[in-house]
């Protein structure tokens, strides 16, 4: 009896695995480690995949210079931002400028002019839109360039000013404009001009509701902040600064020709006139006859005295590289064929409208000879802008 007890107990013990089996297992287990291994270099290669990915659109793309300008870079998202700012601001004024059209009725006397001077200011902007993204670019290069060399300059805009001009710009004054006279009945005895005050636009709260309106309204529109959104001001008040010390800096004289001129449609004419001139006729009664610029036809074609940059460029290098008393032509422009008589040529002061024409533009004289520096990398790609709005 305990000797069977003893078999059965024997016979229910597990069989050790062969050898065959272990290597079997083995090999089984190596396959299933290698398996593992790759699943788990797939999993690592598809996240860095996607975390390259996600660092390219949300980290290196935004910040991507679209230039650099003397080594400061305009970032690709500042850059959106900006387009999208620009783009809201068409808008708001197309819209303003359909509801203005749409209070004219174009067959009305008197509103025929107005009618057609909307008509074409809005389509000008509308042209302007699908170029913004592109004019972006150079506005914030141009920004830069005014604010590298207003601080050179050691130009800048204070908090205090900024503020005051963002008041301003909403229609508050601190202090209100100076009234105009508004002159009284006349008496017999005398004529008084009595100031009348000037009633405030706007009150401070009225400004702070205005301004904060404006801010949501430009961070939702735009993504623009509050602070972003102040720097635009700022850079404004920067350009109307470096215009002015430019402009106090422009001499009031220089070089300038005194010149006549008689203007013609075809080289053959012009050509026949230099004939008619050869052959002793005064150039003064020949403007009279034959020029087409009714301006100073009847004046013998003066043009009176004028430094360069006020004419076109293939007239006022003939007239500046003439000799006084000397004829020259034909010189075509766009207006036409020239043949020019120089009376004189020296250095003399500048007329009055003259030199503040030339102050106008001493900003935009300055920015294009900037434009030019070796420091501008301008890197933009149509891809940079971005998507376009409804």
């Amino acid at each position: 009896m305990a000797r069977r007890t003893q078999r059965r107990a024997k016979g229910t013990t597990e069989a050790r695995p062969t050898r065959k089996q272990l290597a079997r297992r083995e090999r089984e287990a190596i396959q299933l480690r290698r398996i593992w291994i790759a699943l788990t270099v797939v999993g690592m290669l598809a996240i860095g995949v996607l975390g390259f990915g996600a660092y390219q659109e949300f980290i290196a793309k935004p910040n991507a210079p679209v230039a650099i300008v003397n080594g400061v870079p305009i970032r690709t998202s500042d850059y959106q931002r900006m387009v999208h700012y620009e783009q809201w601001r068409l808008r708001v004024q197309a819209a303003e400028l359909q509801q203005r059209q749409a209070q004219l009725d174009p067959e009305a006397e008197g509103q025929e002019f107005m009618a057609q001077y909307l008509s074409q200011q809005l389509q000008q902007v509308q042209a302007m839109m699908p170029q913004m993204p592109r004019q972006t670019v150079q506005r914030m290069i141009d920004d830069e360039l005014v604010r590298q060399e207003a601080q050179r300059r050691g130009i800048t805009v204070s908090d205090e000013e900024l503020q005051q001009a963002i008041e301003e710009q909403f229609g508050y004054y601190r202090i209100p404009p100076t009234p105009v006279p508004t002159p009284t009945p006349v008496t017999e005895t005398l004529s008084i001009a009595t100031p009348v005050p000037t009633p405030t636009p706007l009150t401070l709260e009225q400004f702070r509701e205005a301004y904060d309106n404006y801010v949501k309204i430009i961070r939702e529109q735009t993504s623009m902040s509050e602070a972003e959104l102040r720097e635009v001001f700022r850079d404004a008040l920067l350009r109307q600064k470096l215009q002015d010390a430019l402009a106090a800096e422009m001499p009031t004289e220089a070089e300038q020709v005194y010149a006549r001129h008689i203007l013609l449609e075809t080289e053959e004419e012009a050509r026949q006139v230099l004939e008619r001139l050869d052959e002793g006729e005064p150039f003064e009664l020949l403007a009279q006859e034959l020029s087409t610029d009714e301006s100073n036809k009847n004046e013998g074609g003066d043009l009176g005295w004028f430094p360069r940059g006020q004419m076109v460029s293939a007239f006022e290098e003939a007239a500046f590289d003439a000799e006084v008393g000397e004829v020259v032509g034909p010189v075509q422009t766009s207006f036409g064929w020239h043949v020019i008589k120089v009376e004189g040529h020296e250095r003399r002061e500048l007329e009055p409208t003259t030199l503040r024409f030339q102050q106008s533009q001493a900003l935009q004289n300055w920015l294009s000879e900037a434009r030019l520096g070796e420091g501008i990398d301008n890197l933009w790609r149509p891809e940079m802008a971005p998507p376009a709005e409804e």
